[in-house]
């Protein structure tokens, strides 16, 4: 079932997501890559949802923040479970509320399939301006500057060095 997050109140457990994971995956949707489904059970007959991950590595929260941000529908598997599960849960937050971190570990450590490169700032900012635009859109502006670009870019390749493995 196709569902644009904006359009739906969703909530996750996660409070804070990867932005260059978000980005990374904004683009995947921008290029019309295959992005997996999110599962969901939903409460009140389809107007409140829930994201239910499918293991500790699988939740979709990036996945649905990235469809949330761009204003597009994604993909959900949907179940349907008691409203009493939903109202009585107080780890739940709405996926519009989660905040944006720089995050290179999160961005390199837990990528999968979904997980894209993130371009250079010259790509970045003409191929990609509409990532950058939706950004903008969200609860709090985490648009970028070129500068501000660069500087993610910089603390990826930074983490990546500091990672290297020697035998």
């Amino acid at each position: 079932m196709k569902i644009n997050p904006r359009e739906q109140t969703i909530f996750g457990y996660e409070d804070r997501k990867s932005i260059e994971k978000i980005v990374s995956i904004m683009m995947g949707i921008v290029n019309g890559d295959d992005i997996p489904p999110v599962r969901l059970t939903s409460f009140n007959e389809g107007v409140t949802f829930r994201i239910d991950p499918i293991d500790s590595t699988d939740g979709g929260h990036h996945r649905c923040l990235a469809a949330y941000l761009l204003n597009v529908g994604l993909d959900f598997e949907v179940n349907f479970g008691k409203r009493e599960d939903y109202q009585t849960d107080k780890r739940l937050i709405k996926i519009k509320n989660i905040k944006l971190i720089s995050d290179p570990y999160l961005y390199l450590v837990s990528a999968h399939s979904n997980t894209r490169l993130l371009p250079t700032a010259e790509v970045f900012f003409s191929k990609y301006a509409r990532i950058n635009d939706a950004l903008k859109r969200g609860k709090k502006n985490y648009s970028f500057t070129k500068r501000g670009y660069q500087k993610i870019l910089e603390g990826i390749e930074e983490y990546k060095q500091g990672c290297l493995i020697i035998d």
